[in-house]
Parts: C-alpha cells; structure tokens; sequence
C-alpha cells in the first residue's frame, strides 16, 4: 500500500508541473483553429469571463480597403484595445468563402505562421490551413503581417480574428479578456478602373515599419489599385546605363520634386528609395501610375 501511495502522490506531482509550462506555452502563441471561424473556438474557454465582454475590442483592417487584387500582396493591421490589459497576443486566418485556406500568410519578426498540425510553415499539405499568432506576448496591442491574395476567380474571402488582452499575471484567469471580430474582402475585378489610393498611415519605413521619410532609405507605400501589376526592378534596362529605375509598370513616385528610384510595385504596395535631400518638415511627395498592360510574379528587394 505504502508503494501504491508513492506512485500516486508521484504521478500527480508530474501534472502539477506540467500546468505552468502549457500556460508559458500560450505566451508564445495559442495552438491553431482558435480563430472564432466556422467550427473553431476561442481562448475564452480557458481565459477570461466570457467572449467580448472585458470592455475593450479587437479590429482588423487591410491595406486594399474592403478589396483585394488577385495575386496582390497587402498589409494587415490587428489594433487591440483594453484599458485594463497588460500584455497582448492574437491568432488569425484568411478564408475562402468554401473555408478553405485562402493565399498566403506571411509572418513579420516576433510573429509566425503555423499549419493546421501545429507545425510551422511551410505547410507540407500546400492546402491546409494556415494561422498567424504572435511569438512572445507583446505589450502594445499592435499587430501588422503580410498577406498575397489568392488567385483570380477565388471570389469574396473572410478574415478571423481572435485575440487576448491579458492582465499579465502568467496564469489564464478572469482578468484576460478574449475579442474576436472578422472582415470580409471582395475579389476586385480586371479592368474595374478603381482609382489608386494610399492607406491611412501607408508609408513606412521598409525594414522597421515606422513613419517618416529619411534620405537614402527604403520606403513602402501600402493602398490599393497602385499598379496595374506585379513588377521588380530585375530587368530594368537602367541599370545596363548605370542607373536605377524611377518607373516601374507606369508607376513612378517624386518626393520634394526628386524623382524616386522603385524596386517594386503591385496593385497594393510599391517599394522606393527616398532620393537625396537636405529638406527637413513636410515635404511634397506624389505618386503617379499609367496604365500599362505588363506584369511580372514578385521578387527581389525589399
């Protein structure tokens, strides 16, 4: 009797210890299919006191607006807002209208894109699921990735969002409020004449994603309808006279009235270089795009 009790008494010291390393486990991101989509849960069953009731709110918005470019690559926002929370973590999917994977996450530093197995993508099943969550919890609730929209054809796509505002105490419990919200993104059609337009705070810095233009630096411009197609700067007849390409696909950007070299353009996003300028304060900048029936598949830089 006195063996049995130790065994016991032994057994259940293993799952005491292993409770606080599931509950570090989290901080680095939920397991997936905790999205809120169809047939998935939340957090809310292990944290918090409910769904959606902790006082703040979770949303999710695109650099496209309400639209997507087949084949584009664009930007996600995720803003988390609770007056009580500490530290913030979020998990999300992009689906087809039949809730199948759609496009491509991709993830930023101190973000990753896990498959459907919990294994980190690349997914060897090309079809299978993909959720995009945070590393380690974060104390601003501001999440950005990226994200290339599927094919031609593959109709409207809805985007899930389920998200924590925790109070920090490293232990899921009522004062850890789960959001979820989601959007959905029609398919723009070829041709539809929409006017190109510049997010709302759509020009950052490309490598640390910051406001600001500074001379010699790479700047991203997110929107939509910013070029008729994909193009890199790879086969720029430029650069056989020693030059860098201010025009890319019709699309050419002139800050403080200097033409800016371009490494890429898409229909949602254009890479520059800020030209050379001792200019301080605000400065003119604008972006111009002729239609041009050519595009090429991105790559390159940045």
């Amino acid at each position: 009797m006195e063996r049995s009790r130790k065994i016991v008494v032994a057994k259940c010291g293993l799952v005491l210890l292993a409770i606080p390393a599931l509950v570090l486990a989290f901080a680095e991101g939920p397991p997936p299919a905790l999205t809120g989509a169809p047939g998935e849960q939340t957090c809310a069953q292990c944290h918090g006191a409910g769904l959606n009731v902790g006082g703040g709110k979770v949303d999710i918005t695109y650099s496209g607006g309400t639209s997507y470019t087949p084949g584009e690559t664009g930007k996600f926002t995720v803003t988390i807002t609770d007056s009580a929370a500490k530290v913030y973590g979020f998990e999300a999917s992009t689906r087809l209208s039949n809730d199948k994977q759609a496009g491509t996450l991709t993830a930023a530093s101190g973000l990753r894109v896990i498959c459907g197995n919990n294994q980190s993508a690349p997914c060897a099943d090309p079809t299978a699921l993909q959720y995009i969550e945070q590393t380690a919890a974060r104390t601003t609730g501001s999440f950005e990735f990226a994200w290339t929209a599927p094919a031609a054809g593959s109709g409207s796509v809805r985007v899930f969002l389920a998200a924590n505002a925790a109070n920090g105490n490293g232990a899921p419990d009522p004062g850890d409020h789960i959001y979820t919200a989601n959007i959905t993104l029609t398919e723009a059609s070829a041709g539809s004449g929409n006017k190109p337009a510049i997010s709302s705070a759509g020009i950052v810095n490309a490598w640390s994603a910051q406001a600001g233009l500074a001379p010699n630096s790479w700047v991203t411009v997110y929107g939509s309808n910013l070029a008729p197609g994909n193009m890199t700067w790879d086969n720029a007849p430029e650069f056989a006279q020693g030059k860098l390409p201010t025009t890319l696909n019709g699309v050419s950007v002139t800050v403080n009235g200097k033409a800016a070299p371009i490494s890429f353009v898409g229909t949602g996003q254009v890479n520059m270089l800020v030209p050379d300028d001792d200019a301080t304060g605000n400065v003119q900048w604008s972006l111009r795009m002729q239609l041009v029936r050519r595009a090429c598949p991105r790559h390159g830089p940045p």
